[in-house]
């Protein structure tokens, strides 16, 4: 448990990282009371699987090109922002195994061309059945 802090956990200048990977709903990182629950940011890349993030400021907080894959997660009750992505960064929002979003001012915001993975395959998705009439 990471509880009362400026930043929980923080991945910079390429770092790959885990956090919770193979997991399970018994088994889960908590991260509680931080500014940023969870920073990747600087190109870094990684998993964030069975994380409960509550009463943060920022769930995760992810920029300058970084991407991470956000799998089985609860994310509540923070002040700004459930995830923010920022400057070309990129996440994936698990379909297979998913993600709870709770009481957060604002779940999910995207700046500066960062954005969600499965979204933009949704949207390529749905172009080409649009073109193809399928």
């Amino acid at each position: 448990m990471f509880e009362n802090c400026g930043t929980g956990l923080r991945a910079y200048d390429n770092t790959g990282f885990t956090i919770g990977y193979r997991g399970s709903a018994v088994k889960r990182v908590t991260i509680r009371n931080c500014n940023i629950g969870i920073e990747p940011r600087n190109a870094s890349q990684g998993h964030i699987d069975y994380v409960d993030i509550d009463q943060c400021g920022e769930g995760v907080y992810c920029y300058n090109q970084a991407r991470f894959h956000l799998l089985g997660s609860t994310i509540s009750n923070c002040t700004r922002f459930g995830v923010r992505i920022d400057t070309s960064a990129t996440w994936l929002n698990s379909t297979v195994n998913p993600n709870t979003f709770i009481g957060n001012a604002v779940n999910v915001i995207e700046y500066g061309y960062g954005t969600e993975l499965n979204r933009s395959r949704r949207l390529i998705d749905n172009h080409a059945n649009i073109v193809t009439g399928k």
